[in-house]
């Protein structure tokens, strides 16, 4: 289902009303987050509550960069018409994540915070898990194996954003009662780096080459996927920095509209 801006914020209104509640939980990441819109969040009256996730962490010195979560109470005026200007200026771009939750808001920013810090080789290397990132969720959210994703979806009964097609996402939760999860560290394998890099590399090779379009796919999220899917299997492959250039080339000759509708014609 696609939506426009104006319709964005109902659908967010109509989901918020049916659970019973007046409140949405936004996820913002900080990277994104203009100074006008920092300033328009901070001049709300009453003011929403809020949290910078990467206070009382590593990143701490770059808390303003990372995400911000804000809990808008949409039977006020102020909040639900913030939500549908910030709605505006970010439709069709990178925008927020959206969550649906009953947890208190202390409870979910401090999980949503533990959330962001992961570890991989075997625990020898620590990062941050860029989840808050609505253009990365979907693939954080496949990789997770079940405990994990039982883990990572507690507090939430629905995740729900928009691509960058304004095609509506969403992604269920795991709702758990708060004290029923202890708080963790992800710790990811080798294969679950290998998916964040091949994204990481996809929205690289289309921002290097969105010039010669997009292989016939009208929707940009189809045209990710392939390109995510294409370097996904160079790196299970193994092929080397050197060659993955013509190794995804050729994924593309046999793996998008335009170039299987030409092979077909031949």
């Amino acid at each position: 289902m696609y939506l426009d801006a104006n319709e964005w914020p109902e659908l967010l209104h109509t989901k918020v009303q049916a659970l019973g509640q007046f409140h949405l939980d936004v996820l913002i990441d900080g990277a994104l987050f203009s100074e006008s819109q920092r300033e328009s969040l901070a001049a709300l009256e009453p003011p929403p509550l809020q949290s910078l996730l990467f206070e009382q962490t590593p990143e701490h010195a770059s808390k303003a960069l990372g995400p911000v979560l804000v809990r808008l109470q949409l039977d006020i005026e102020t909040h639900a018409q913030w939500l549908k200007a910030f709605t505006q200026q970010s439709y069709k771009k990178a925008g927020a994540l959206n969550l649906l939750s009953r947890w208190e808001f202390p409870e979910l920013a401090a999980h949503l915070r533990d959330c962001t810090q992961a570890q991989w080789s075997k625990g020898a290397c620590t990062g941050i898990l860029r989840y808050y990132d609505s253009r990365l969720f979907g693939t954080v959210s496949l990789m997770l194996d079940p405990s994990q994703r039982h883990y990572f979806h507690a507090p939430v009964i629905e995740w729900l954003w928009l691509s960058r097609d304004g095609r509506v996402r969403t992604v269920a939760g795991h709702p758990s009662a708060p004290g029923d999860i202890p708080s963790a560290v992800l710790s990811l394998s080798d294969e679950q780096m290998g998916y964040m890099q091949a994204w990481t590399l996809a929205e690289q090779w289309h921002l290097e080459r969105r010039a010669s379009g997009r292989h016939g796919f009208t929707a940009f999220e189809d045209w990710l996927h392939v390109l995510f899917e294409g370097h996904l299997a160079a790196l299970r492959e193994r092929v080397q920095d050197a060659d993955r250039e013509a190794f995804v080339q050729q994924w593309l000759a046999t793996n998008t509209p335009r170039n299987m509708l030409d092979h077909g014609r031949s």
